[in-house]
C-alpha cells in the first residue's frame, strides 16, 4: 500500500499552508534586502568610476602665474628660465598659464613659435619681448614698462583688447607689431611710443580700434611713417589725450583709412601733432568732444592736411598753436569744415589751397585767420594766406595779421 494514502487529509492541508508561508517570507525577506541594498549599489558606481579616474593618474586642470627668473635673456621655451611654473614654460594646455616679465635687468625674451596663454605683463623698461611669431591670449597683454618688438598679438576667447596700457604712467614701445585686437591706452600719463604699428579687428581684419582715452595719454610715432586702416579714439573724460610726431626731422602720415574721432566728453580737449615732428592727415579727423581746447598742430612740427577735417557744433579747433616756427597747410585736396555753433581759430602761419567752410545758421559760429594785431613784418609768420575757397555762412569772421 502507497504510503501516502495512509496522510490524513487535514495534515496534507497543513503541509502545503506551511509551504506559501515560506515562499511568502522568503519574498517578503529578499524585497527588504534589495530595498535597504539598491541605493548603496548606485552609490557604489560612481565611486568606483572615481577610484578608476584616480588611479589612471587623471587630475583637475590648473592656473599657473608664471615669472620670468633672472635679469638675463633667453628663449620663452626654456623652461629653465620660468618660475612657478609646474617645470613647463607658458603655453596652455590642460593647464593654463599665465606670464610675468618684470624682474630687474636689461635683457630680452625671444618668442620663436604660437604660444597660446592667458595674460601677459611687462614690467620692466629695459626688458624686450622680442616676437618673431605669435602670442595668442584669452586676456591680453597688460604693458606697463617695456618693448614689444615684432610679431603678431592677438587675443582669443571673447576678449577684444589685444594691448592694454591701463596703469597709470605705463611707458612702452611698440617696435614692429600687429595686433589683431584694440590698442587701449586708458592709463592717467600712458605713453605709447611706436615705429611700425598695424591694428586690425580680432579676426584680422581691419579697420582696427585704438583707444586713447586715459587722462593725459598718449600716442607718439618716433619715426617717419604711416599709421593706416584704424579708428582712433581720441580723449576720454578726465584730461587731454595725444596723437603726434614725437622725433625732429621725422613725419606721421595719418592715411586715408584712419579714422581719428575727438569723440571724448572731456572739455580738455586733445592734440594732434603734439610735437617736434611733422604730421600730414591724408585720412579724417572729426571733432565732436563739445571742448573748444582742441588743437591740430600745437609744437615745431609742420602740420599739412591733405584729406577731411570736421567740427561739430559746440566744439573749438585751433590750428598751429603756441608756435611761430610752425605752419599749417591746407592743400588742394584738404577740406575743413564746421558746423553750425563751432568755432576754428587758424593761428600763426596759415596757408590755404583747398576748402574752409563755415556753416553757421545762428548759433555762435566763428573763422578767425591769422593772430589780431600782427601787422608788423617783424611777426609774418602769424600772417595767413588763401588761394583756394573761404565758404562762411552766418559766421563771425575775424581776419589777423
Amino acid at each position: 500500500m502507497n504510503k501516502n494514502t495512509c496522510v490524513p487529509t487535514w495534515r496534507k492541508v497543513a503541509f502545503a499552508e506551511q509551504k506559501q508561508g515560506e515562499a511568502l517570507h522568503n519574498s517578503k525577506a529578499n524585497a527588504f534586502c534589495e530595498s535597504k541594498t539598491g541605493p548603496w549599489r548606485r552609490l557604489l558606481v560612481p565611486f568606483a568610476a572615481l577610484l578608476l579616474c584616480l588611479q589612471s593618474g587623471l587630475s583637475l586642470a590648473a592656473n599657473y602665474t608664471c615669472d620670468w627668473t633672472s635679469g638675463t635673456s633667453g628663449n620663452w621655451s626654456g623652461a629653465a628660465f620660468w618660475s612657478n611654473c609646474n617645470g613647463l614654460f607658458p603655453n596652455n594646455n590642460t593647464d593654463t598659464f599665465d606670464a610675468v616679465i618684470s624682474v630687474a635687468g636689461t635683457y630680452t625674451v625671444s618668442l620663436t613659435s604660437p604660444v597660446t596663454i592667458g595674460t601677459l605683463t611687462l614690467n620692466n623698461s629695459n626688458a624686450t619681448l622680442a616676437n618673431s611669431s605669435t602670442l595668442t591670449t584669452t586676456g591680453g597683454v597688460n604693458l606697463q614698462h617695456g618693448t614689444l618688438s615684432g610679431g603678431t598679438y592677438e587675443v582669443t576667447g571673447g576678449g577684444t583688447t589685444a594691448i592694454a596700457l591701463s596703469t597709470n604712467s605705463a611707458y612702452g614701445t611698440l617696435n614692429n607689431v600687429t595686433l589683431n585686437g584694440s590698442l587701449d591706452i586708458t592709463g592717467s600719463s600712458a605713453y605709447a611710443y611706436f615705429d611700425g604699428l598695424t591694428v586690425n579687428d580680432v579676426g584680422g581684419s581691419t579697420p582696427g580700434v585704438i583707444n586713447i582715452t586715459g587722462n593725459g595719454a598718449g600716442l607718439y610715432s618716433t619715426a617717419t611713417q604711416t599709421l593706416d586702416n584704424a579708428t582712433v579714439h581720441l580723449g576720454g573724460a578726465t584730461g587731454y589725450a595725444y596723437l603726434s610726431s614725437y622725433t625732429s626731422g621725422t613725419t606721421l602720415t595719418l592715411g586715408s583709412g584712419l579714422q581719428v574721432l575727438a569723440d571724448g566728453s572731456s572739455t580738455y580737449g586733445t592734440y594732434v601733432g603734439y610735437g617736434s615732428g611733422d604730421l600730414v592727415n591724408d585720412g579724417t579727423i572729426a571733432y565732436s568732444n563739445g571742448s573748444t581746447s582742441n588743437y591740430l598742430g600745437y609744437s615745431n612740427g609742420a602740420v599739412s592736411n591733405n584729406g577731411s577735417v570736421t567740427i561739430a557744433s559746440g566744439t573749438g579747433l585751433t590750428t598751429s598753436y603756441n608756435s611761430s616756427s610752425s605752419v599749417f597747410t591746407n592743400s588742394a585736396t584738404g577740406s575743413i569744415t564746421g558746423a553750425d555753433g563751432s568755432s576754428l581759430t587758424m593761428q600763426y602761419q596759415t596757408d590755404n589751397a583747398g576748402t574752409i567752410t563755415m556753416n553757421g545758421a545762428g548759433g555762435s559760429t566763428l573763422l578767425q585767420l591769422g593772430t589780431a594785431n600782427t601787422t608788423s613784418a617783424a611777426l609774418a609768420n602769424r600772417h595767413w594766406t588763401n588761394s583756394g575757397t573761404i565758404n562762411v555762412t552766418d559766421t563771425d569772421l575775424r581776419l589777423g595779421g
